[in-house]
This record gives C-alpha cells, sequence and structure tokens, in this order.
C-alpha cells in the first residue's frame, strides 16, 4: 500500500480548503450540489486512508494531519517542501516495518491456528483428508459430469475464515460465479475435480493450498478457509454460460 495515497490526499485538500472558518456551507443550486458530492466522495476516500494507517498505528494524530492539510491549503505551511518530503519519507518507512511486522504477526497467530483446525477437522466424521493436505465433506453427491483442471465450472459458494467469518459468496452476488479451474487457489483447483456437477462438498483449504501469506481482501495472511461449495456446471472450455 502507498501510505498516503497521495492523488487521494491532495482531493482531500481541496476539500478542506473550501470551507471558511467554520462556516457550514448548504448546498442549494445544482452547481453547488456537484461540488457537494464530489467532496463527499473525495472524504470517504480520505477517511478510508486514514482508518488504514490506524489500523497499524493507533495513535497517529488525526488533528495535528488536518493542521497540514488547512496549513498547505491556506499558503502557510510550517516545514518546507523539502522538509515535507523528508519526513513524510521517514514516517513511510516507519510505517512499512510497523505494517510487515503485524502482518508476519498475524500471519504466524493464523498459521499456528490452521496447523490446530486441520489436526482436529480430519478426525471429524464425513472429512476426508487428500495426499496435499486439502481436507473435505461431501454435503451433497451429483451425478453429472467432472471437472478436469483445463475446464471452467459454474459455481454456488460460501467462503469463510476458520472463525466462522464470511469473506465471499455468489449468493451476495445474487447469481453463481464461473471460474477457470487453473486460475483459482490450488484447493480449488483441486477440490473441485472431486466433484460431480449436482454436487454440494465443503472444502477445507490450509494456508498452502490458499492464498499463503498473502493477504487478500478480508482474507489474512496465513488463513485456513472454508468453502462450501455447489458445482452446477461444467462449461465448454473457454465458453462462458448466459
Amino acid at each position: 500500500m502507498k501510505l498516503f495515497v497521495w492523488v487521494v490526499i491532495a482531493l482531500s485538500m481541496i476539500l478542506a480548503g473550501c470551507q471558511r472558518g467554520d462556516q457550514a456551507l448548504t448546498p442549494k443550486t445544482q452547481d453547488e450540489k456537484y461540488a457537494y458530492s464530489v467532496g463527499s466522495s473525495m472524504a470517504k476516500m480520505h477517511k478510508r486512508t486514514l482508518e488504514r494507517i490506524k489500523d497499524v498505528e493507533s495513535g497517529f494524530n488525526t488533528d495535528m494531519y488536518i493542521q497540514g492539510i488547512n496549513d498547505s491549503i491556506r499558503g502557510n505551511p510550517q516545514f518546507t517542501e523539502e522538509e515535507v518530503q523528508q519526513l513524510s519519507d521517514e514516517y513511510h518507512k516507519l510505517f512499512m516495518e510497523k505494517s510487515n511486522a503485524k502482518n508476519e504477526k498475524i500471519a504466524a497467530d493464523n498459521l499456528a491456528a490452521a496447523k490446530r483446525f486441520f489436526s482436529e477437522n480430519k478426525s471429524r466424521e464425513g472429512v476426508v483428508e487428500t495426499a496435499s493436505g486439502l481436507q473435505y465433506k461431501i454435503i451433497t453427491e451429483g451425478s453429472g459430469r467432472k471437472p478436469t483442471k483445463d475446464d471452467r465450472v459454474e459455481v454456488n459458494y460460501i467462503g469463510r475464515l476458520i472463525d466462522g467469518a464470511k469473506f465471499d459468496s455468489s449468493y451476495d452476488l445474487g447469481k453463481p460465479a464461473q471460474f477457470d479451474l487453473i486460475r483459482v487457489v490450488p484447493g480449488w483447483t483441486e477440490g473441485l475435480q472431486l466433484m460431480q456437477e449436482g454436487s454440494k462438498y465443503e472444502l477445507y483449504v490450509p494456508p498452502e493450498l490458499g492464498y499463503g501469506m498473502r493477504t487478500s481482501a478480508k482474507i489474512p495472511g496465513n488463513s485456513a478457509l472454508i468453502f462450501e461449495v455447489e458445482l452446477l456446471k461444467v462449461l465448454e472450455k473457454g465458453k462462458k454460460s448466459n
């Protein structure tokens, strides 16, 4: 992550500069409403940037940050451009060190939790473990075609972490998803090839068959993943279902 997302901050500075003291302006004309909506949109991005910073460093001084924006917009910065660049570079380095340390700690904790989970889960009724370490349980067994790793599939699925937190779902999108099996995580590539059309399995994907140490969206590094997957259709190679 680029720490400050400079374009967002620059636009946010424009937003801050449009305010005069503490006076609250109310948009009335259409042009004013357009301007207000742009400012509101930029503020949301600005807020998300600060939230990402505070997720790593909770003591980050937001008030001083906003003061720096206001001073710069009004043409009265308290540091020279050279000083600002030097301080920003220094902070970016410190921030990345803290961020990396935090992510490494999370990944180590997740890996230990994953090992405990898979050790216990393999003894549960109906759970099968493959040579790769993938575990699965058959919910419904279908009777249709089995895909190969080169096929495209149409599925419904829900993805959760082992603590039950949902990170993805085709049901939330309102329609089945389609994937080339060669382009998904190895646990999916292997697991879907065990299934026939009409099957519903629960796949238990260890970190090494998922995203590994990489953080992806709502999935922290070294997370064990649980997918409830229903294989609806094996599609012709290179074709999409209507």
